[in-house]
Order: C-alpha cells, then structure tokens, then sequence
C-alpha cells in the first residue's frame, strides 16, 4: 500500500521589504545624534545645528512620505491580487475569532455552485460544521459535525473543492 506524503498548507501574509517609517526613523534618529565638544558650543555654533536639523527633519519628512507611498502601493497590489484568487477560485476566506468562515462559488453553463463551511480552531483540531450546500456533491458525512487534526485539512479542503467542482454522477 503506498502511502501519500502529507503537505501542509499554509496561508501566511508576505513580508514587508519596504522601509517602514519606524524604521526610517529609528535609522536616522541613530544617524543624525551629533555630538559637538564644548568649543564648538562656545563658538556659537547654533544657528548651523538649527539649520542642521531642519534639513533633517525636511529630509526625514521625505522618507517617510516616500515609504508611505510604497506602502499604499504595496497594500493595493496585495487587495488586487486578493480579489484576482477570488474571482479565479471562487473561494472568500474569513476569520472571525476562533472561526474560520470559508465559502466556495462556482457559475457555469450547468448553473451556480456554492459550499458554505466554518471551522472553528480547538487547540490542534478543527471543528468542521456545514453552513450551506447549493447543487453541490457533498458527502455524506459533511452534514455531521466533524473533527479532524490541522495537519489534516488539505485533504479536507480538497474534498470540499470536489463537493464544488465535480459533477454529480446521477445527473
């Protein structure tokens, strides 16, 4: 009997690589700290630090906005491709608290598909409860409430993706 290497699937945000503007300003705050000896202060050399520090200041107002812009460009990227999958897929993730609330669409010539399911997390388990079945092929058992690992949910979520996708055999 040949056993099935078990993958796990996991759903993580990307990481940032852009500058963020605490790092922007933590990076020029250690830069710019500037230490005069006291001839320099002596030698009333204030106006040059007031000046100093305004360029500073205008320059750190720049890198801030500058990674803000990158930021709200990143951000919006991100939305896009988000609705891209789901438009793709059919498939709308969300999490509220402990549960997971998925559901799967699907329109086609034979007509409109969709399987509404929550998980709710319970230490390393989920507890699969079944929302909503419309002209889906759902298995028997997914009327039941079930239990299952999390190392376990690709296999669970790819019989779900079959309820959708596949055509039911008495049709």
């Amino acid at each position: 009997m040949a056993h099935n290497k078990k993958r796990t699937l996991t759903f993580q945000t990307p990481k940032k690589k852009a500058m963020t503007p605490l790092r922007i300003a933590k990076e020029t705050a250690s830069t710019s700290s500037t230490h005069f000896s006291d001839t320099e202060r002596d030698n009333h050399m204030q106006p040059a630090i007031t000046s100093t520090s305004n360029n500073i200041s205008t320059s750190l107002e720049n890198k801030l906005i500058e990674a803000y812009r990158e930021e709200n460009s990143f951000l919006r990227n991100l939305k896009s491709d988000v609705l891209l999958y789901t438009k793709l897929l059919g498939i709308t993730i969300d999490q509220d608290g402990s549960f997971i609330n998925f559901s799967i669409q699907r329109t086609s010539t034979t007509g409109k598909k969709k399987l509404g399911f929550t998980l709710e997390e319970a230490e390393q388990n989920y507890i699969f409860t079944l929302k909503e079945s419309e002209n889906c092929n759902v298995p028997e058992y997914f009327y039941d409430v079930i239990e299952f690992d999390k190392k376990v949910f690709p296999q669970f979520f790819y019989k779900a993706m079959q309820a959708v996708y596949e055509t039911r055999s008495n049709e």
